[in-house]
């Protein structure tokens, strides 16, 4: 039995040594803030969200198990950490099920809850260590771990009993005790170092537990957030029949390819894709998270507020891709001037209108391209194409009155921001805001043009960009054009996106909505009401939503008009398409292996969205504004 005692001592001493270094190893990863652990490539944490569940089923199990290795300890420890045990089992019926294996990024309510019952654990572990620390300050523990029986009295032997000397002798052949008790040395460092280990567990379940309690907190140091594989970063041209693998696919465009992945997608993962959300803070907050990892939404456009320091950007997108089934369209409008969502990183940077060549607007967009594929983003918001400057929203943003000028220096603009490949432009805003003058937040403005003169003016640079640049993504904005619809503003108007845009002009890419919660619309159209309409009109994304509630609703509104009848699968089906395609495009959604050798490295600007092509990123450099560029050939029409 000694040889058992000794096996257990050593193992409970293990056991506190694991306890000790673990627990501290954890609680210095908490204290290190989370941009810099961004800076040394870990977004969310250095601990991985898959681990999270073992670490912590570990880190319940360990102090349970040297208080069960304790002899005398046993029960107390097992009181002690039964509420800890207790807290797992409602963490793991609760919160897991709606949320994922010990993830409380969705719910800040669940995480609040749970961060309290944590806190009680933690507070009723220091209580019980400062009270058993105490107790052995004034000596009520001193009595070994391990103990045996006192030695019977002298006196005669009973009957059957061994003599003194055949004990002497039995003694001889080998020992039948166990060795001498531990010293009381070693008993005192013993109960310290469990005092210390059960000290460390408490603190830092308090730690945490203060992290958590705050809604859509987390604990620093550990990773809340799932990688997520890419559900479309797979062939889906695999060969079906044994037969098949002696035949080489077919070579697809990447139209073709998105069409093909388009039909393996569910329909509410259809609809996600047609959203491009924005959300409130500087990290992934529950509410985005959900938003990106649950409902699918297909981008994100960050603002001022969601920017703060290079690090913050980084990690922020890095997580925000991270969660996402399909990769995202991680936009920004950086126009520079007033619209310039990075000066508290780089400062004050020119206006559209301060620039006067075409190689100064090309210049500043390789810079723009560069800056926005440092923190993490792919989708840029500009140029801006509007002719003219009346409407006070567009101060200092235009290029001009000028619709040859306008078109010269956005395109100048633009085949510098796609140059490298990183970044895809977007057109905006069409139809043409230059010659109104309400600002669409607030209220509806109202081109008063002829429809002659709105296709001479208005529509000239876009017409000339769409023959001579890759133009991939189209900005539609709210305004009314009594010549043209009288009675829909230009993002619901059948007439002016499927009309003009599409079938006059030609444009087959992607057309994004301005936000639908504008002045200009939520008068007459609630976000999910003017969703639908634009939809039906002819856009592929809509912006807008903020919350996973909206989201929600506009996902519902979309399904309602499928089953009224007002849009059809098709139609949800054939923007998700061009909203592939330009994902493909963009290198986000890989092509198929077969055909992927068909890519090659120089995309002319003439390119179609039926080009099999896909750009590698070429850096910019910094000193390129002072350098000289070849000059854009434009023919005056």
């Amino acid at each position: 039995m000694w040889r058992v005692a000794r096996r257990i001592s050593t193992l409970r001493l293990g056991a506190l040594v694991a306890v000790v270094l673990c627990e501290s190893a954890l609680l210095l990863i908490s204290l290190v803030p989370q941009t810099t652990w961004a800076s040394l490539g870990y977004p969310d944490g250095p601990i991985p969200y898959e681990f999270s569940a073992l670490v912590a089923g570990l880190f319940y199990l360990l102090p349970t198990l040297t208080g069960a290795l304790c002899r005398r300890w046993s029960a107390a420890v097992a009181l002690a950490t039964l509420p800890a045990w207790l807290d797992l089992g409602v963490f793991a019926v609760v919160a897991a099920p709606r949320l994922g294996p010990f993830s409380l990024a969705r719910d800040p309510y669940a995480a609040a809850t749970v961060g309290t019952l944590e806190l009680f654990v933690a507070l009723g572990l220091l209580g019980w260590v400062t009270r058993v620390a105490l107790l052995d300050a004034r000596g009520h523990w001193s009595r070994s771990l391990i103990t045996k029986k006192p030695p019977p009295a002298a006196g005669p032997s009973p009957p059957g009993a061994m003599a003194p000397a055949e004990r002497r002798e039995d003694h001889a052949a080998g020992p039948t005790h166990p060795p001498p008790i531990p010293s009381a040395a070693y008993t005192r460092l013993w109960r310290r170092g469990l005092v210390l280990g059960l000290f460390l567990v408490a603190l830092r379940a308090g730690l945490a537990s203060d992290m958590l309690m705050t809604p859509g907190g987390a604990i620093l140091g550990w990773s809340r957030l799932p990688h997520v594989p890419c559900m479309l970063c797979q062939s889906s041209m695999e060969p079906s029949t044994p037969a098949d693998r002696h035949h080489r696919p077919p070579a697809l465009t990447p139209t073709q390819y998105a069409a093909r992945l388009a039909q393996r997608l569910s329909l509410d993962a259809q609809l996600g894709q047609l959203l491009l959300v924005q959300f409130e803070g500087l990290d992934a907050t529950p509410d985005v998270v959900q938003m990106i990892n649950t409902q699918g939404v297909g981008g994100v456009i960050s603002y001022a507020l969601n920017i703060q320091s290079p690090n913050q950007v980084r990690s922020m997108t890095a997580a925000l891709q991270q969660v996402a089934a399909i990769p995202l369209l991680m936009s920004v409008d950086q126009e520079g001037g007033v619209v310039n969502r990075f000066r508290s990183l780089v400062g004050p940077l020119p206006t559209a209108a301060s620039l006067t060549t075409p190689e100064m607007a090309r210049a500043r967009g390789e810079q723009d391209a560069l800056l926005l594929h440092t923190y993490g983003y792919t989708f840029n918001f500009a140029p801006v194409v509007d002719v003219g400057d009346a409407n006070p929203e567009l101060y200092a943003r235009t290029f001009g009155v000028d619709p040859t000028r306008v078109a010269e220096m956005a395109g100048a603009y633009l085949e510098g921001l796609q140059a490298s490949g990183a970044v895809t432009a977007c057109l905006k805003h069409f139809p043409g805001l230059g010659a109104t003058t309400t600002n669409p937040h607030f209220g509806l403005p109202v081109l008063t043009r002829s429809r002659g003169e709105w296709e001479a003016i208005d529509l000239a640079p876009y017409r000339f960009l769409l023959t001579t640049q890759d133009v991939r993504a189209i900005m539609v904005t709210h305004e009314l054009i009594p010549a043209v619809d009288a009675q829909y503003p230009s993002s619901l108007s059948p007439i002016i996106i499927d009309g003009a845009l599409r079938a006059e002009l030609g444009f087959q890419g992607v057309v994004i909505t301005d936000s639908l919660y504008m002045g200009a619309l939520n008068h007459q159209w609630s976000v999910p009401q003017a969703a639908v309409l634009a939809i039906k009109a002819g856009a592929d994304m809509v912006m807008g939503a903020s919350t996973p509630r909206m989201v929600t609703q506009i996902k519902a509104a979309l399904k309602d008009g499928l089953a009224s009848g007002l849009l059809t699968r098709e139609r949800i089906e054939l923007s998700v398409q061009r909203i592939l395609t330009l994902k493909i495009r963009m290198g986000l959604v890989p092509p198929p292996p077969p055909q992927s050798q068909l890519y090659q490295p120089n995309l002319p600007h003439t390119a179609t969205d039926d080009t099999p092509l896909v750009l590698p990123f070429r850096p910019v450099s910094q000193s390129t504004q002072d350098a000289e560029l070849p000059k854009s050939q434009l023919k005056r029409t």
